[in-house]
């Protein structure tokens, strides 16, 4: 028989809790564990969404940085019809295409964001799966297209009516509202990362935003138009095809997005 000569050092000093009638007869006793459950995903405890909302946190800074001339007068400009002049220290045109790509992307990324945590308090994502993450790529990809694709139509249906410095205008205002509409769901997305932000929660804030945006755009489509004899009928186009259409598509496809059979065949 070898002796166990690191019992020693591993041996405890007799007290007078250890030494004591009841402390041997529960030594022998078998341990009763408390079962424990999975800590829930949340995204403020994934270090990969947090390098992204960082990196696009800088973004966002910058962008209103260098653009808060310009975005104050865009902002005067658009609550007025009349021609309004810039001074030297804006110029409307040489960072203005520049600054609504950026955002856009922005903006897509924010709502792409909240739809994935929509997905991770729906579906619960386990910590030995790995992460959905093409769905905020996907997301992104699929919002900035459903805005530029807005502008082509918002083109395309002005261009039918209109001469060009109004068609101009909309676009503007346009594409001004949606960068409005992208730091809001950006404020939202932080909010969901960083706080207990519910779906509830989301979903009404996604709404609000969008019914403010929604009425916003109205605001400019009335300045713009209604003293054109074609106005009521641009009213009638935009909100069937430019406003119902891309909406109830947009709809159908986060209904899809939801549907079981694709968080239990791609999520899992």
């Amino acid at each position: 028989m070898i002796a166990d000569y690191d019992s020693i050092l591993r041996a405890t000093p007799k007290n007078a809790i250890n030494s004591s009638k009841y402390y041997s007869a529960g030594k022998g006793l078998p341990d009763h564990g408390v079962p424990m459950a999975e800590r829930s995903y949340t995204l403020g405890g994934d270090r990969n969404v947090l390098l992204a909302v960082v990196f696009v946190f800088v973004v966002v800074a910058l962008t209103l940085y260098h653009s808060r001339l310009l975005l104050a007068f865009r902002l005067k400009k658009y609550f007025t019809s009349k021609r309004i002049y810039s001074d030297e220290n804006v110029n409307d045109n040489r960072n203005e295409v520049l600054i609504n790509l950026v955002v856009v992307c922005v903006g897509a990324f924010s709502q792409s964001l909240l739809l994935y945590h929509c997905l991770s308090e729906v579906v619960t994502f386990p910590s030995y799966y790995e992460k959905p993450y093409w769905i905020i790529g996907f997301g992104t990809l699929m919002f900035f297209v459903f805005v530029y694709l807005r502008a082509v139509i918002y083109q395309i249906v002005n261009w039918t009516f209109f001469d060009h410095e109004r068609i101009r205008r909309w676009i503007n205002g346009f594409f001004l509202v949606t960068e409005l509409e992208a730091y809001a769901f950006y404020v939202v997305a932080l909010m969901s990362v960083f706080s207990h932000f519910d779906v509830k929660s989301v979903i009404i804030s996604s709404i609000l935003i969008v019914f403010v945006y929604e009425l916003l755009l109205l605001y400019k489509l009335i300045v713009n138009f209604t003293n054109n004899f074609y106005g009521v009928l641009l009213i009638i186009l935009y909100f069937c095809s430019v406003e119902l259409m891309p909406i109830a598509l947009a709809w159908h496809f986060l209904s899809w997005v939801f549907n079981s059979n694709l968080v239990n065949n791609l999520l899992t």
